[in-house]
């Protein structure tokens, strides 16, 4: 079941005001293309959307459209729809993230998100394999660049899964923070890292409430800096001395890793069945993810030793 809202909980929620409509009016599924919208549903035009007419999503069935302030929406959209609903918001594209916020609140669904300009696809992969195994978690199949899209995800989502692991990877500093603001994980990984990322994960970690966790590669060149910045709990994974390292590494001849993983005081012995192009690093990095997401040095042993 997609999101359920009410008219008054989105004027609550965005900070909006009723131009016409009932307030009490339940509105199933949300939607940003004028061709995709389905009867019961809420319309949000966005700017500079080539499918964002008001009027054609009211003849496929919506009963109710955001529209923003400076937009110029024409008076004889109102007239020709006297029963639906009209709510006016500061900007569309900042209502439709407060609704996916408020959505996966409302569901109690804790988001794990990996980014980084290597690794992080494997990783989230992984991660997700290893968590799933023994807590229910909804998956992300590819990496999520866009606000937009994110939210629109987000509020497609059940109250089936209580987490969920997602692959974040935007180009601009702006989209990230718009990316992790809208999930606020509870639970970020940053893989790896290039000089170039240094300023966007700094502001971007420097935001991260105390509750949240931070795991990073202490392998990497920012490790230090990114560490520096934090004010939440950070689990560090590496070849180094990280709360997860690996040590006594056997590579036999059969393509089998044999290696030791420490998980702070806590170690175990782990044998990958042919590991191929998937460095130990990677490894490291869905142990922290799993061990932070709950889950017992045992269960992370099965879960790696599980992998083909």
């Amino acid at each position: 079941m997609s999101i359920q809202l009410i008219p008054n909980e989105i004027v609550k929620l965005t900070n909006g005001r009723f131009i016409s409509g009932i307030g009490l009016t339940m509105i199933n599924g949300v939607y940003v293309d004028d061709r995709k919208v389905t009867p019961g549903s809420l319309f949000i035009p966005l700017k500079n959307s080539r499918h964002a007419s008001i009027e054609k999503a009211f003849q496929k069935g919506a009963v109710a459209t955001l529209v923003s302030r400076d937009s110029k929406t024409s008076s004889r959209t109102f007239t020709n729809n006297p029963k639906k609903i009209f709510i006016e918001v500061e900007d569309t594209l900042l209502a439709l993230l407060e609704m996916a916020r408020f959505w996966r609140y409302k569901l109690g669904i804790n988001f794990i998100a990996a980014t980084g300009s290597k690794n992080s696809s494997k990783v989230k992969d992984l991660s997700y394999r290893l968590i799933n195994s023994l807590k229910p978690a909804a998956e992300v199949p590819d990496s999520i660049n866009s606000p937009i899209d994110l939210a629109l995800f987000m509020m497609d989502l059940t109250a089936g899964f209580k987490k969920v692991m997602i692959r974040i990877d935007a180009a601009e500093t702006e989209d990230m923070e718009k990316l992790i603001y809208t999930c606020e994980p509870s639970i970020l990984m940053i893989t790896d890292s290039e000089k170039k990322d240094l300023q966007s994960f700094t502001k971007i970690i420097s935001s991260l409430e105390k509750e949240k966790t931070l795991i990073l590669n202490a392998d990497d060149i920012s490790f230090t800096a990114l560490k520096k910045v934090a004010q939440c709990t950070v689990v560090s994974f590496g070849t180094k001395k990280a709360n997860l390292f690996p040590s006594e590494i056997k590579k036999e001849k059969d393509g089998k890793t044999e290696f030791v993983l420490n998980v702070y005081k806590d170690k175990t012995d782990i044998t990958l069945n042919d590991p191929k192009e998937i460095s130990i690093s990677v490894f490291l990095a869905a142990a922290a993810a799993a061990h932070t997401a709950g889950l017992g040095i045992d269960e992370i042993k099965k879960g790696l030793e599980g992998v083909n």
